[in-house]
């Protein structure tokens, strides 16, 4: 009967344990999704110290460190991961991401690659091999990824993004001012999607809606000196000079200096 009894003590307390690491991986996630790094680490910790094989904190845990740029110990949790769990698609993709970082590109390749063999359906590997391929300066490969992870997850508005100033780079003004408007679309308060747009569509002549768009940048963000100066030379282009002067006036107390040379060019 003792024996008995001491192994229903046994399997409650591990029970016990298990929902501890369960409950703190949890408030590690919660943190994760405010964006307190510091925190979920804190709170992964825990659940590992508690359950030494929970893959998924290794992840989440390595995920934190990726986004206070501690690639390295990222890399040994996503390692983790990988070593309980080898079919992590989310593992590979992450540490591949950790590794580019590091520029061990070859590495952050063979990762993405192999998350996308695991799972060809995965939008994020897509999405960071993209990023991957455009810090190996392969601009239509970087596309190509961008493109496929959106057509896999259209709410992926990252992908949109980058794939827009890759366009704006490409000189294909009306394919970016298409991204960043899908941009704005699924996150409003992005700053530098409405920058942008604006900047390519004062590039394609159209003043009006580049006016609109910075208008919206220095709404959203009234330090912005580079969107004065960019709206001064709209403003110009709209034949607004005091507009214009006044723009560039607020951009040079900024610490615009090409707006300084505008003020004495055209505001005397």
């Amino acid at each position: 009967m003792k024996k008995l009894i001491c192994a229903i003590f046994l399997l409650v307390s591990f029970g016990v344990l298990a929902q501890t690491a369960d409950v703190a991986f949890k408030s590690g996630c919660d943190k994760l999704q405010q964006k307190n790094y510091k925190g979920a680490i804190a709170e992964f910790n825990i659940a590992i110290k508690i359950k030494p094989n929970y893959a998924e904190a290794y992840y989440n845990r390595g995920f934190a460190m990726a986004n206070i740029q501690d690639y390295n110990n990222a890399i040994t949790d996503f390692n983790k991961a990988i070593q309980l769990k080898p079919n992590y698609t989310s593992a590979f993709s992450d540490r591949g991401s950790a590794e580019a970082s590091l520029q061990i590109f070859d590495a952050a390749i063979k990762d993405v690659n192999h998350a996308i063999l695991l799972d060809p359906k995965f939008a994020n590997a897509y999405y960071n091999r993209g990023h991957i391929k455009a810090n190996m300066r392969d601009i239509k490969g970087a596309i190509a990824d961008f493109s496929q992870a959106i057509m896999l997850d259209p709410t992926l508005s990252d992908a949109y993004f980058f794939r827009g100033t890759f366009n704006m780079d490409m000189q294909k003004f009306d394919l970016a001012i298409s991204d960043f408007g899908h941009t704005i679309e699924l996150c409003p308060q992005t700053v530098y999607a409405y920058y942008f747009k604006g900047i390519a569509e004062f590039k394609l002549n159209q003043y009006k809606n580049s006016l609109k768009d910075l208008d919206q940048t220095i709404a959203l963000n009234p330090q912005f000196a580079d969107a004065y100066y960019d709206r001064g030379k709209t403003k110009q282009a709209l034949k607004d000079n005091a507009g214009a002067c006044s723009d560039w006036i607020n951009a040079s107390k900024l610490g615009n200096k090409d707006a300084e040379g505008m003020v004495i060019k055209f505001c005397k």
